[in-house]
């Protein structure tokens, strides 16, 4: 009986090394993806592209929210408002948060639980409860916004990461062009809530994966480097850097609210064909978000944000020339150059900041600045009121170039400060 107990005994321990081996194996290409930079690129960026694409919603399916809801136009436009709310309101909580635990527990729950809330507001019938729904949602994409920085932070080095957040910052503008050729076709064969589902089930997945496959590189959290560094928030060069890109972010929504009504209105072109214009500044905006990325890591991040800076007022003052003789290819042009500058600052500043910010608080910096900018989208009203009160945009144009341009001489004061040198 014993040997039988000793026999069965080394067969069960057998089939468990051999199911070790066979876990292992099927580990490694996960443990091989999870540790290469490339692939953490790739899924930072799909993280952003999954959360820009929910945050579509009220643009792309608005004729149909208005018709199954009984909504306005004014009602839209809080939808709107509840997305760039809710972003402004997760923006410092996500940093905190990011900088106390994971990014990876952080960006997970963010997105996974933006959503969870955008499945839930599909089954709404109710504006006000949609509008919740849809402000809880953009507060988890904001977690994406300030945890996303870090993994780069984590696995690229300096000299690379205006570069790697360039192609991370590319995922807004791809996600919200995949969200419009898809939902609307999804939105034909059924209704605006399976459209919705559909992008909310995505997100979810795509967290998910994060969850499955990110580890932090080497298990080593981002720690200070025991040199005492003052509070940002006390920086006048955080501070001047915010500011310069308040002013971009005021172009950048100015530009996506305007763009198509302006040439519609200025060169009689159909809003089919005006539309068209903007698509041109998007593609502007994806190539620059990369380019300028790179432009940083090569003559540092303050020298590019005044560059782009200067180029975004230039481009404002040559929209304000634009009339009914102008070339629609150089208006095509301009609109091509106004994307690669009014909407592709936003790695150069990502970047910038966390150059400034110890390392302990980047995700705090990053949400405090964040938040800060979003306040430019303020500027798009404005805009829309002096074009209306000067019954042209050209007026609108001069406005936002000067505004730009006091973004130019603030950027001048953030300077990236220089370690103090060791005492020995």
């Amino acid at each position: 009986m014993a040997w039988a107990r000793q026999a069965r005994a080394g067969r069960a321990s057998s089939r468990r090394r051999h199911l070790r081996f066979h876990m292992r194996s099927l580990s490694l290409p996960v443990r091989s993806l999870a540790g290469r930079p490339t692939s953490v690129l790739v899924m930072a960026t799909g993280l952003l592209a999954a959360t820009a694409a929910y945050q579509t919603v009220p643009g792309v399916l608005g004729p149909l929210l208005e018709t199954d809801l009984g909504i306005n136009q004014a009602a839209l436009g809080l939808l709107s408002a509840a997305l760039i709310g809710g972003m402004a309101i997760g923006l410092l909580p996500g940093g905190v948060l990011s900088d106390r635990f994971s990014e990876r527990t952080i960006m997970t729950i963010g997105v996974g639980g933006g959503g969870l809330a955008m499945f839930a507001a599909s089954f709404s019938t109710s504006f006000p409860v949609l509008a919740v729904l849809f402000f809880v949602a953009s507060i988890g994409a904001a977690f994406a916004a300030t945890g996303g920085p870090k993994t780069i932070i984590r696995w690229f080095a300096p000299n690379r990461r205006g570069t790697a957040l360039g192609i991370r910052q590319t995922g807004v503008p791809l996600g919200g062009v995949v969200a419009s050729v898809l939902l609307p076709a999804i939105a034909v064969a059924g209704e605006w809530r399976l459209a919705t589902r559909c992008v909310a089930i995505a997100a979810v997945l795509v967290a998910f994966l994060f969850w499955a496959l990110y580890r932090d590189r080497d298990g080593k959290p981002l720690v200070e480097s025991g040199i005492d560094q003052p509070s940002i928030y006390r920086s006048r060069r955080f501070v001047a850097a915010t500011g310069c890109a308040l002013t971009l972010q005021a172009a950048q929504a100015c530009t996506l609210t305007y763009l198509t009504v302006d040439l519609h209105q200025t060169l009689g072109l159909p809003a089919a064909t005006a539309a068209l214009f903007l698509a041109v500044a998007l593609i502007g905006a994806v190539v620059g978000r990369v380019g300028w990325g790179t432009v940083g890591d090569l003559i540092g991040n303050r020298r590019a944000l005044t560059s782009v800076s200067a180029l975004a007022a230039v481009c404002c003052c040559l929209m304000s020339l634009v009339d009914s003789t102008s070339s629609l290819v150089a208006v095509a042009l301009v609109c091509l150059v106004l994307g690669l500058a009014a909407m592709s600052w936003n790695a150069v500043y990502i970047s910038l900041v966390t150059t400034m910010a110890p390392r302990r608080s980047i995700g705090s910096a990053l949400g405090t600045g964040l938040s800060i900018v979003l306040l430019g989208f303020s500027v798009a009203p404005l805009f829309g009121r002096v074009a209306d009160v000067a019954h042209s945009f050209r007026p609108a144009w001069v406005a936002l170039a000067l505004l730009v341009t006091v973004g130019v001489a603030l950027s001048f004061v953030a300077r990236t400060p220089k370690p103090e040198p060791a005492v020995v």
